[in-house]
């Protein structure tokens, strides 16, 4: 990965074959990063994607081998004790044009991935019992 800092936060590039998620925590934890949302584009050759179900409060995860145009990725970063949580979601174009999209677990990229981070004061998550996720803790709570 290569990347350009800016007002802001930064912009990354990715090079086919770096695994996405593990990459964004590393970078985040060497940069000193305790928040941030992202905002990305690119291509894919094998996804995990999850589906929360909330009555069950479970995921339900599909591999996806094949390659597919990142046509959007959202998250950010937060800390859940001192543990990084990096939380991105996405839709992907298949060659057929038909779209699919989830929680992203895990993402090895394609030809390139672009991704533009902007930095934020420190997020929080703390675990929400009525819906089993750790959200957001914001100072207004």
């Amino acid at each position: 990965m290569t990347y350009q800092k800016t007002t802001n936060g930064y912009i990354l590039c990715f090079r086919r074959g770096e695994k996405l998620v593990e990459v964004l925590q590393n970078f985040a934890k060497a940069q000193n990063i305790h928040g941030a949302w992202l905002t990305g584009l690119g291509a894919a050759e094998q996804l995990k994607l999850g589906y929360y179900h909330i009555n069950k409060k479970e995921y339900e995860f599909k591999v996806i081998d094949e390659l597919v145009e990142i046509t959007n990725l959202t998250g950010n970063f937060a800390y859940k004790n001192d543990e990084l949580i990096v939380h991105i979601h996405g839709t992907f174009s298949r060659s057929d044009l038909s779209t699919i999209g989830g929680h992203v677990s895990e993402l090895t990229v394609g030809g390139t991935c672009e991704i533009n981070l902007k930095v934020t004061d420190k997020l929080t998550r703390q675990h929400n019992q009525e819906v089993g996720l750790n959200t957001l803790k914001l100072a207004n709570e």
